[in-house]
C-alpha cells in the first residue's frame, strides 16, 4: 500500500489526512485542540454555531486517531515536564481544497501556522486528489526521466552552481562550458543570480545555454543548464519558457519566495517539459523547530537574541520530510534541493534521511525524485553522503569545488573522481544495443522497455537526441520544399510531428529493416481476385515478425511527412519522392496502405486505431513479444469511433501504445473553437487506460513515455506546436491544415525560411526561429520596397491600368458579344453606338432569346424527356454554391448548415461567416452528425449536411438509414467528391454512393451536372419532402446548360435526338459524353442522348421509351461503379420489361481506385469520351470517323476542375 495515499476501504475514503504533532497536558487535552484544528482550518468559526452546524458534515474536519508520543523532552532547560507530545490525525473534505493547491495548503495549515504547539508531520491524499493531475501534476521526469535526459543510468548525478553574484554572463557562459567539458550532469545558477546589471537574466542564460550546448556537441554528452528563476511573479512564467527557448535543460525554483504554486504551474504546463530543480531559500522559517535546538554538532543549546526558551521548544512548521520531499513532489519538482548535516545549516541527520525517503518512497503515479544534499559540501564526504543517501541522489558541491583550483575542467573531473565516476558518461554510448554494460543499467528500472535495435543492425549505435533533432530539423525543410515547388502542402503537420515521429523510428521503436524496395513500383491495383493484399509496412521491417513493433500510421494526410522521414533515415531512395502526389504512384497525396510506411488504409480517420486493436489482440494471442504503436492526431478524437475503439483496448487488456500529435488543429481552424475535445488525458483515464503528457518536443520525453511498459493501453499525448520550426506560419492561423500560397508575396517569405534552413545563413541565426523570421520580415520588406518602387518607375502617361474584367457567366458573355456586334456592323437599333441605346438593344435582344427558347423548350416537351438547349461554349464557373448557399439561407432562417470539419471545403465558409446562427460545425464525427440532424428535423428544423460522400454514406451507412430513412425526415444531404473528382485516393473516393442510397427506402438522390444545376439543387432538394441526397460540385464548375434552363425534380433532360443508340449519362459524364457526341456527328450515328439529375426514384418510363425504340442499344455512362448505379437501375429495367437490346455500362469496373488527378482517373477507370466512342463502335460494330478538335487528349479541359485545385481539403 502506498503510504501517502488513502487506501479505498478505509473510513472517509473522500478525505485527506493530515498528521499533526501537538503539545498538550493529556490525551483529552490533544483531543479538544485537534477539534479546535479542525474549526480553525475549514470554517474557523465555533462549532456549536447554527451555521457550523448546517455545513458541518462536508466541511468541517473530523478527529480520526491520536497516538501518544511521549514528553517534550527535546531541551533540558524545558520547564514544563508535564507537556506531552501527541500525533493526531485529521480528515479534510476533498471538496474543502477547491482543487486548487493555494487552498490545499491553506486547508492544511493556514491559520493554524501561527499558533505554538502544533506542527505538521505529514499528508496522506485521497484517491481523489491523487487523480487531480491539474493540482497536483507531480514530477514529468523524476529519477528515471532524468537519467534518461542525461544517459547516466545508475550512480548517482553531479551538480554545481555558477557564482559568485557580480561575475558576467559572460564569466558565467565560461564557466559553464568548462564545469560541462569536465563531465558534471547539472550545472546551475547560483540563487542569487537573478536579472542583476552586471549579469543580465536574458543575456546570462542565452550565453550560457549555447556554451553548455557546445561542450555537449564535442563531448556527446547530455549536462543539463538550470537558469535560476527568483522572478516577479508577471515574469517568472515569460523567463522559464525563455530559458526553454534558448536550450535549457532545466530551471530552479525557489518556492520560498516565489510559492509552490509556480512550480505547479510550470509542471501542469502541457507546453513546458523540462526538469524543475526546488531550491529551500527562505523554507527555514517554514520548517519545524527542532532545529534551531540544534548547534552543529547536534548539541542542545539556546540561541541568544532570539526566541524565548520556551517559545522555541513548542512545535511549529511543517516538517523536513513533508516540505523538501512529499511536498515539491506533488507539485512537480524533480530535484529537491536541502541543507545536510555537518554543512552550513543546522539540519540533523534523522531529519535529512527523511528527506531522502519522502523523495524516494512509493507514492503511487507520482513518480520518484532526486534528493539534493547541499549548503557547504566537500569533496571528501562524497563517500559517506554516498552511504547515507545512496546513487540516486544529486551530489550539489559548489564553493568547496571552485576552490580545487583554477582548472574547472580539471576540477569537474576530480569531483567525477570523488563519487566514483571516473568514466563520464556518453548518451549515445550508454543507450547503445552493443554495450552490455546499459542493457544492464537500464534494466534496473523495471517498468521500462529495453533500448530499441534500429534498421536491422544489432551493432548500431542508437542516434543522439541531437542527431534525432537534426533529422526532425531536416523533415521539415524537406517537406517546405514540396510545398513551395507544389504551390501548397500539408507543412503545419512536419511542424509539429518531425520529432515525435523522428524518435518513434531512430530510438523509441524496434524496427527492423526494410524488406521493401527503396524505389517503389507503380501501382499495381487494388486487392482482388488475382491480387494479392500489398501495404507499405515493408519499409519498417518485416510485418510477420513477431519481436518487432509494428507501427500503425493514422492521419495518413501526414503522409508527405512520413516519407519524408524515410527519405532522410535511409529507408525510401531520395529519388522516389519524385513520384510523390504523380499520376499512378503509390506515393500518394493521401496516403493508402500500399504507400511507403503505411499498414492501413485509415484515410477516413479514426478507423487505424480499431484495425491496430485487432492486430494488437491476434499478437497477443500469438505471444508476441514486439509492440503495437499507433500514431494519431488529436482531432481523430472527435470521432465517436476512437473512443469505442479504447473502450475495447480497454476491456480486452490490449496494451497498446497510442502516440497522438496534440497540435490543437484541425481543418476548420482551432479544435477548442471547432469542437474542442477537452482534457484528453482525464477522459483516457475515465475509460482505464493511461495516458502521459509529453512535450511533443522533447525527444527525451517521448522516449521515455513510449517505452513505458504497461499492462494496459498506453496513450502518448505529446503537446506540439504547429509552427515549430517555421514561427511565418503563425500569420496563417488559425487555418493551417494546407498551407496554399496566398500571393507571390507569401511565397518569397517562405522561400526566404527555407533559404535560412538550408544555408543557415548568418543572418538568420543557426534557424532559430525567431532569428529566422526576423529575416524573413527583413528581406521580404526590402523586396516589397524595391517592387514597389520598380513599380512606380514604370508609370507612364498612359494611366494606372484597372482590374481585368472577367465575365461573371455565359449570359453576361453572350450580351458582351452582342455589344462587339453591335460596334461592329453598327446596327440601326444600336442607333450608331450610342450607349443608352446599344444598351437598351442588348438587353431586348436576351430577353427576346431567352423567350424564344423557353417557349421553344415548352412546346418539345413530352412523355420522353424534357428537350434541352446545351450552351454553345462551355464556361467555367469559379464555387458557385458558395455564394449561392449563402443567399439561399438567407430565405430559409429554418436551414441550418452542418458540417464535419470540412466547411470551407464544402464550400460553405460564406455562411458561416454571415449566418452563424444557421451553421453547426459537429467536427470529425459523422455517425453522431447523422443522428443528430435526425433531431432537428424532428423538431421542425432542415438540416443540409455539407460533407465529402464518403463521409455521409459510406462511414454512417447505419445512422443514415436508423436515424433518417425509416422516420423519413426532412435531412438534406450534400455529398462533396463524387466519384473519382478527387486525387484523395481510395478512402476520400465516393464510388458506391448512390448504390448505398439506392438500398436505403425513402432516400431521394439527385446529382449535379454542371453549375446551373449547382445553383438550382437547393430548391430542389427543399421541395422534396423527406431525405435528400445530393451529389455535389466544388470548385471551378462548367456552366453546360442555360441559367434560365434550372434542374427539375424527376425530370430528364434530352440533349439530342437519334434512334441508333440511346446514352444515359450523369454528373460530370456529361461532358465528356457531349465532347464524344462533337467528335463524331460526321459519322451518321444518331445518339439519343438523356442526362439524369434525379437517380432515385429512377426515371423508369423514360429510360424504357428510349432504350427500347433505338436500333442498337442502350450505353450507360456515370461516375460510380457499374454495379450499384445507374448502369445497374438500367439494366433492371431492361429486363424487367423484357427489353431485348444490348446495354454497355461505362463506369468503374468491380475494383477500388488510387489517388490521382480526375482525368487520368476517368481515362484509367474507362469512362472519358475516348472511352465512350470506343463503346459506341462495338455496339454499332463499325469504325467511326472522328475530328477531334483538340488534336490530341488533353491532360485539362473545361471539364470539372475539382481534382488538385484544393487539395488542402483533403
Amino acid at each position: 500500500m502506498d503510504p501517502n495515499i488513502i487506501p479505498d476501504n478505509l473510513q472517509h475514503p473522500e478525505r485527506f489526512w493530515v498528521d499533526y504533532i501537538i503539545e498538550a497536558t493529556s490525551k483529552d487535552h490533544a483531543s479538544q485542540i485537534a477539534r479546535e484544528i479542525c474549526l480553525e482550518q475549514t470554517v474557523e468559526l465555533p462549532g456549536t454555531t447554527q451555521a457550523v452546524r448546517s455545513v458541518e458534515a462536508y466541511t468541517v474536519g473530523t478527529l480520526e486517531r491520536i497516538e501518544f508520543l511521549g514528553s517534550n523532552h527535546n531541551n533540558k532547560h524545558y520547564d514544563h515536564p508535564n507537556h506531552f507530545l501527541y500525533r493526531v490525525s485529521i480528515a479534510y473534505p476533498n471538496d474543502t481544497a477547491g482543487d486548487e493547491l493555494p487552498q490545499f495548503l491553506n486547508v492544511v495549515f493556514g491559520n493554524t501556522s501561527l499558533k505554538l504547539g502544533v506542527s505538521v508531520e505529514n499528508v496522506t491524499l485521497s484517491r481523489h486528489l491523487v487523480e487531480n493531475h491539474t493540482m497536483f501534476p507531480g514530477p514529468k521526469f523524476g529519477i528515471v526521466g532524468i537519467r534518461k535526459l542525461l544517459g547516466v543510468p545508475q550512480a548517482p548525478l553531479l551538480a554545481t552552481a555558477l557564482k559568485p553574484m557580480g561575475r558576467s554572463s559572460e564569466d558565467f557562459a565560461s564557466m559553464a562550458y568548462k564545469l560541462a567539458k569536465g563531465g558534471i550532469d547539472i550545472i546551475k545558477d547560483d540563487h542569487g543570480l537573478s536579472d542583476q546589471k552586471w549579469a543580465p537574466f536574458e543575456e546570462r542564460v542565452a550565453l550560457c545555454c549555447d556554451a553548455v550546448q557546445r561542450a555537449n556537441h564535442e563531448t556527446g554528452r547530455n549536462c543539463l543548464y538550470a537558469p535560476c528563476l527568483n522572478a516577479p511573479s508577471d515574469k517568472l512564467i515569460s523567463r522559464a519558457y525563455f530559458s526553454k527557448d534558448c536550450g535549457a535543460g532545466a530551471v530552479m525554483l525557489l518556492p520560498g519566495i516565489t510559492g509552490f504554486d509556480t512550480v505547479r504551474q510550470l509542471a501542469a504546463d502541457p507546453c513546458f517539459n523540462l526538469p524543475i530543480l526546488i531550491h529551500p531559500a527562505m523554507l527555514g522559517g517554514w520548517l519545524q523547530s527542532s532545529h534551531r535546538r540544534m548547534d552543529r554538532r547536534g548539541s542542545c543549546n539556546s540561541q541568544e537574541g532570539g526566541e524565548s526558551e520556551d517559545e522555541e521548544n513548542h512545535p511549529r512548521g511543517l516538517s523536513h520530510k513533508f516540505l523538501f520531499g512529499l511536498l515539491p513532489r506533488l507539485c512537480g519538482g524533480d530535484v529537491v534541493i536541502f541543507c545536510n548535516s555537518g554543512g552550513r545549516f543546522q539540519f540533523t541527520p534523522e531529519e535529512c534521511q527523511s528527506v531522502a525517503e519522502g523523495c524516494h518512497r512509493p507514492m503511487g503515479r507520482f513518480e520518484p525524485i532526486f534528493p539534493s544534499p547541499a549548503g557547504g559540501m566537500r569533496l571528501e564526504r562524497i563517500k559517506e553522503m554516498r552511504r547515507t543517501f545512496g546513487d540516486d541522489t544529486v551530489f550539489l558541491i559548489g564553493g568547496n569545488l571552485l576552490e580545487q583550483g583554477p582548472d574547472l575542467e580539471a576540477d569537474a573531473r576530480i569531483f567525477l573522481h570523488a563519487a566514483g565516476r571516473d568514466r563520464p558518461y556518453c548518451l549515445a554510448r550508454e543507450l547503445s544495443i552493443s554495450s552490455a554494460i546499459a542493457k544492464e543499467d537500464l534494466a534496473t528500472s523495471k517498468d521500462m522497455e529495453q533500448p530499441p535495435s534500429h534498421i536491422g543492425e544489432s551493432d548500431a549505435i542508437v542516434p543522439s537526441i541531437a542527431h534525432v533533432e537534426h533529422v526532425a530539423s531536416n523533415v521539415r525543410r524537406r517537406v517546405l520544399k514540396y510545398t513551395l515547388s507544389n504551390n501548397g502542402g500539408y507543412l503545419s503537420q512536419a511542424c509539429s510531428s518531425a520529432e515525435t515521429l523522428a524518435t518513434l523510428y531512430l530510438r523509441a521503436l524496434k524496427l527492423g529493416p526494410s524488406v521493401a524496395a527503396p524505389i517503389p513500383g507503380p501501382f499495381r491495383g487494388s486487392p482482388g481476385p488475382g491480387m494479392d493484399y500489398i501495404t507499405g509496412e515493408g519499409f519498417n521491417g518485416d510485418p510477420a515478425d513477431l519481436s518487432l513493433d509494428r507501427l500503425i500510421f493514422s492521419p495518413v494526410h501526414y503522409a508527405v511527412v512520413l516519407y519524408s522521414l524515410l527519405v532522410e533515415i535511409g529507408r525510401l531512395d531520395k529519388r522516389a519522392f519524385d513520384d510523390y502526389n504523380v499520376d499512378g504512384s503509390t506515393i500518394e497525396l493521401i496516403g493508402a496502405e500500399h504507400s511507403p510506411g503505411h499498414a492501413v488504409t485509415a484515410g477516413s480517420l479514426a478507423q487505424a486505431l480499431s484495425q491496430a486493436a485487432g492486430i494488437g489482440y491476434a499478437r497477443k494471442l500469438k505471444n508476441a513479444t514486439g509492440r503495437v504503436v499507433v500514431f494519431m492526431s488529436d482531432g481523430e478524437f472527435q470521432e465517436g469511433q476512437t473512443w469505442e475503439a479504447v473502450q475495447a483496448l480497454v476491456n480486452l487488456k490490449i496494451n497498446l501504445v497510442v502516440v497522438v500529435d496534440v497540435n490543437g488543429q484541425q481543418c476548420d481552424g482551432e479544435m477548442k473553437q471547432v469542437c474542442n475535445v477537452g482534457d484528453l488525458a482525464r477522459k483516457l483515464r475515465a475509460f482505464g487506460a493511461e495516458a502521459k503528457q509529453v512535450d511533443g518536443h522533447s525527444v527525451a520525453e517521448i522516449e521515455m513515455a513510449v517505452r513505458k511498459r504497461s499492462d494496459l493501453p498506453s496513450f502518448v499525448l505529446c503537446s506540439t506546436n504547429p509552427c515549430q520550426g517555421i514561427p511565418l506560419l503563425k500569420d496563417r492561423a488559425p487555418r493551417l491544415h494546407y498551407i496554399r500560397f496566398k500571393n507571390a508575396e507569401e511565397k518569397r517569405e517562405f522561400e526566404c525560411v527555407l533559404a535560412c534552413m538550408n544555408h543557415k545563413d548568418d543572418s538568420c541565426g543557426g534557424n532559430s526561429s525567431e532569428n529566422i523570421s526576423t529575416a524573413v520580415k527583413n528581406n521580404i520588406s526590402k523586396a516589397s520596397f524595391v517592387s514597389r518602387k520598380k513599380s512606380s518607375a514604370s508609370e507612364t502617361s498612359r494611366g494606372e491600368f484597372s482590374e481585368v474584367i472577367r465575365f461573371k457567366n455565359a449570359e453576361e458573355k453572350r450580351e458582351f458579344e452582342y455589344v462587339l456586334a453591335s460596334m461592329n456592323q453598327k446596327f440601326d437599333s444600336c442607333g450608331d453606338n450610342n450607349g443608352e441605346k446599344m444598351s437598351t438593344a442588348v438587353k431586348n435582344n436576351i430577353s427576346k432569346a431567352s423567350f424564344v427558347s423557353r417557349k421553344k423548350s415548352s412546346a418539345s416537351e413530352t412523355s420522353r424527356g424534357e428537350f434541352s438547349e446545351v450552351v454553345a461554349k462551355v464556361d467555367l464557373v469559379k464555387r458557385p454554391h458558395r455564394e449561392n448557399l449563402f443567399e439561399w439561407m438567407k430565405l430559409h432562417p429554418t436551414a441550418i448548415v452542418v458540417t464535419a470539419d470540412l466547411t470551407s471545403s464544402c464550400e460553405a465558409d460564406l455562411a458561416r461567416d454571415r449566418l452563424p446562427e444557421q451553421y453547426l460545425s459537429l467536427g470529425m464525427a459523422e455517425q453522431n452528425m447523422m443522428s443528430f440532424c435526425g433531431g432537428l428535423a424532428r423538431e421542425n428544423f432542415t438540416p443540409w449536411i455539407h460533407t465529402f460522400g464518403v463521409f455521409c454514406t459510406r462511414r454512417p451507412f447505419d445512422q443514415l438509414a436508423m436515424s433518417v430513412g425509416v422516420p423519413n425526415l426532412n435531412v438534406k444531404i450534400l455529398g462533396f467528391l463524387p466519384g473519382l473528382t478527387t486525387p484523395g485516393g481510395v478512402t476520400h473516393q465516393a464510388i458506391d454512393d448512390i448504390a448505398l442510397c439506392r438500398s436505403i427506402p425513402n432516400i431521394r438522390v439527385l446529382e449535379c451536372g454542371d453549375a446551373t444545376e449547382v445553383l438550382s439543387v437547393l430548391d430542389v432538394a427543399q421541395g422534396i419532402k423527406g431525405p435528400v441526397y445530393v451529389r455535389m460540385l466544388r470548385g471551378e464548375v462548367p456552366r453546360l446548360f442555360p441559367s434560365y434552363s434550372p434542374m427539375k425534380f424527376a425530370t430528364v433532360r434530352v440533349l439530342s435526338d437519334g434512334n441508333d443508340i440511346c446514352l444515359i449519362t450523369t454528373g460530370i459524364c456529361t461532358e465528356e459524353a457531349i465532347k464524344a457526341r462533337g467528335m463524331i456527328t460526321s459519322s451518321g450515328v444518331q445518339i439519343r442522348h438523356l442526362h439524369l439529375s434525379t437517380i432515385v426514384p429512377f426515371p423508369v418510363n423514360v429510360v424504357l421509351h428510349a432504350a427500347s425504340s433505338t436500333k442498337y442499344g442502350a450505353i450507360t455512362m456515370e461516375n460510380h461503379l457499374i454495379n450499384g448505379g445507374v448502369g445497374s437501375a438500367t439494366a433492371e429495367v431492361l429486363a424487367e420489361y423484357a427489353v431485348g437490346k444490348r446495354l454497355i455500362r461505362l463506369g468503374i469496373p468491380n475494383c477500388y481506385a488510387h489517388g490521382a488527378s480526375r482525368d487520368y482517373l476517368v481515362s484509367e477507370y474507362g469512362f472519358d469520351k475516348y472511352s465512350l466512342i470506343k463503346a459506341i463502335e462495338e455496339l454499332c460494330h463499325r469504325k467511326l470517323t472522328m475530328v477531334d478538335q483538340e488534336k490530341e487528349k488533353p491532360t485539362t479541359d473545361n471539364s470539372l476542375s475539382v481534382s488538385v485545385d484544393r487539395p488542402e481539403d483533403l
